[in-house]
């Protein structure tokens, strides 16, 4: 922000700094972080784990850093919980059924795995590389260059998890078969349907059958469209049609006539019951 080096005096450092803020005055947390400033180790650490573990931390100094990274890991962390959630809530039955259920295990490890190399590349990181910068454009800014890719760790997982269940909810990879359970449930339930239906044209017809105003009105309706189609096929359009498809071999009657029979057969047929003797 100020594009200062790295020994550049404190009291010089945080002038530049007082010019750029809006009031022209430090904030508190500005005043507690050049109170720890100092010394090189603490610039160094400032670079490597954040202003705010250097201003903060109440139970850290340059003779410790190890204890700078501890309080620091909490909010390395934040992120990724915060993100494990989100691919819980993604994979979870409930919303997404079993196309997100599949890949709830596999989302939970590669998402529990960006965060252990999080913090392991944080931890391993030689917090005293800026100690030999003589320039400005020389300095390492680890923390916030790791927190660039953090962000981008997280959102390439998302979006790695999304193009799958796209996939899989579609169908076009990873398919998975129709287990037989699962088959014999969907017939199951449309028999069910069909019966269901088929009671209630039951249903319907009694009642028909035996209201005398309705039996009435249903004779009355076959009679006249007996009639009806009767006028229709005697149209000479009609039997000029019929004749034509006939002639020109266009309509197989004896084709016809052996589907119809084969149908009716699997209809009434009787299933076989085999027996051990």
């Amino acid at each position: 922000m100020t594009s200062s080096r790295l020994h550049t005096p404190v009291d010089v450092l945080f002038t530049r700094l007082t010019a750029l803020r809006p009031e022209k005055q430090l904030t508190d947390f500005d005043t507690a972080l050049r109170s720890r400033l100092a010394s090189l180790d603490a610039r160094c650490l400032y670079f490597a784990y954040g202003p705010a573990a250097l201003a903060e931390c109440p139970f850290c100094d340059s003779d410790h850093p190890g204890n700078f990274f501890h309080y620091a890991c909490p909010a390395i962390l934040f992120p990724h919980l915060l993100n494990l959630v989100a691919l819980g809530l993604a994979t979870s039955a409930s919303i997404t059924r079993k196309e997100g259920g599949r890949w709830r295990t596999m989302a939970a490890l590669v998402g529990s795995c960006v965060a252990i190399a999080d913090v392991y590349v944080v931890g391993a990181y030689d917090w005293k590389w800026n100690a030999y910068a003589t320039r400005a454009e020389d300095l390492d800014f680890f923390h916030w260059r790791m927190r660039t890719i953090r962000g981008l760790a997280i959102a390439a997982l998302d979006a790695g998890l999304a193009g799958l269940l796209w996939a899989t909810s579609t169908n076009r990879l990873f398919v998975i078969p129709v287990s037989d359970g699962e088959r014999l449930e969907s017939v199951t339930k449309v028999m069910e349907a069909t019966r269901g239906k088929l009671s209630a044209v039951g249903m319907i017809r009694n009642v028909t059958v035996r209201d005398e105003n309705l039996r009435k009105k249903a004779e009355t309706y076959w009679k006249r469209e007996g009639e009806i189609m009767g006028e229709v096929m005697d149209e000479k359009e009609v039997v000029e049609g019929i004749r034509g498809a006939l002639g020109s071999g266009r309509m197989n009657v004896t084709l016809i006539e052996e589907e119809a029979k084969r149908y009716a057969e699997s209809i009434f047929a009787t299933p076989e019951v085999s027996s051990t003797g």
